[in-house]
């Protein structure tokens, strides 16, 4: 790492774990472009130990970014967070920027504004939308939850969004908000 190659510190999504084939094709284009690509699994994901929330993920994703910085000299580092990533990585970029020590810059990939917005259109939670009750006992322990849009306002780094128009988990709409 200490090469002065870029650094990426990719944040996957909720799905699955940081071996999926479709992220390791991405982190081999990374690659073979010259960039160095960090990854991990949150706690409580694949084979890490513990339970995920919100500040507990946060967490992780700084300790791998000091890890990173400890060993990466001078080189830029970059955060780059996937869908449940991209909460992720604008909660580091916040409170690196909060330390004086923003990252380079942050890309989000299919990024929500919120849990909770992008909740009340998942694909789990459409089939119980209508019944009584499920908003208030449901939907609500997800608000103020990763509320991307708002922690974006505190980071202080040229941020890069890219969302599909057709994405079916997280929709544009939430990424464009």
């Amino acid at each position: 790492l200490g090469d002065g190659q870029p650094i990426f510190l990719y944040l996957h999504g909720n799905a699955f774990n940081r071996a999926e084939p479709h992220r390791v094709a991405l982190y081999q284009v990374l690659s073979k472009l010259s960039f160095h690509v960090v990854t991990f699994d949150y706690r409580g994901f694949a084979d890490s130990e513990g339970h995920p929330s919100e500040e507990g993920l946060i967490e992780d994703g700084l300790t791998v970014w000091k890890w990173i910085k400890r060993r990466s000299k001078k080189a830029p580092v970059y955060i780059w967070g996937h869908s449940l990533g991209s909460g992720v990585a604008t909660g580091v970029a916040e409170r690196l920027t909060q330390m004086r020590a923003p990252p380079k810059g942050l890309i989000l990939e299919a990024a929500f504004n919120s849990v909770y917005d992008a909740g009340l259109d998942h694909s789990l939670a459409k089939p119980f939308k209508f019944l009584p009750y499920f908003h208030e006992v449901v939907m609500e322990s997800f608000k103020g939850v990763f509320e991307t849009d708002k922690r974006l306002g505190n980071v202080n780094c040229p941020v890069l969004m890219l969302h599909d128009h057709d994405d079916d988990i997280i929709p544009f709409k939430y990424g464009k908000k």
